[in-house]
Parts: C-alpha cells; structure tokens; sequence
C-alpha cells in the first residue's frame, strides 16, 4: 500500500489519510501488540458513546502495525478558540462535559493505567 506522505507524526505513530481512511502507522520500536491494544481501547470508548473514530481493522502495512478507521473531519478546539477567544467558555465546557462521559465509565475488560504504566517502566529500566 501507497500511502504517500503523513499528515501527522507523533513519538509512537505516523497518521495517514488513505482513500478517505485514517491510517495510524506505528513506529518499529513498539511491542508487536500495540496496535491490537489501542483499537481494543477505542473500539471500547466508541461502543460506550465517546466521542472517538469507528476502528476498521488492525493490520499491517508495509511490515508496520497499523490501524485503520474512520476520518472525521474537523478543527481542533486550539484553533477554533485562537480564531473566536469568545468562543473558550462554550469549548471549554464541552471539553469538561466529555472528560467527565470518560470518567464515568467504567473499564473492567481494560488494564489499568496504573498496570500498564508499571509494565512499560519495567521494560524501559531495562535499557537504563
């Protein structure tokens, strides 16, 4: 698959869009169950009603782990408030409104951040 250039990077992954599809392609340096994790996370968020993109599939791509799911178009709130400062307080609390939906539900299926962050230190004091 052609994927051209990304329209984003970040330390983890690079993003793609592919014939109308985001495409997060992750980094080689991460373990082989990655891409599996985060979807399972997302597609958990979306079948409770978060505000996050439909997952496709998990697959690779090019020999990387990726993720494809639905592109939803948009501004980012940064760049709504920088254009219309009067506009904070509406964006703010909708913002507030959504982390709390986050909070409220409860993710027994998931491990816990406090476990996964303790794995990932663990594995990183071993380069240390």
């Amino acid at each position: 698959m052609i994927l051209g250039n990304p329209i984003a990077s970040g330390k983890t992954a690079d993003i793609y869009l592919h014939e109308g599809k985001l495409v997060k392609l992750f980094k080689d340096f991460l373990p082989d169950t990655a891409a599996e994790y985060e979807a399972n996370k997302q597609r958990y968020a979306y079948s409770h009603g978060l505000p996050v993109p439909y997952v496709f599939e998990v697959t690779k791509i090019n020999g990387k782990q990726a993720i494809i799911m639905e592109y939803v178009l948009g501004t980012t709130i940064g760049n709504i408030i920088f254009d219309d400062m009067a506009k904070m307080e509406h964006f703010m609390s909708l913002s507030v409104d959504v982390q709390l939906k986050v909070h409220s539900i409860k993710a027994s299926s998931l491990e816990p951040m406090t476990e996964k962050l303790k794995s990932l230190l663990a594995q990183w004091s071993y380069f240390i």
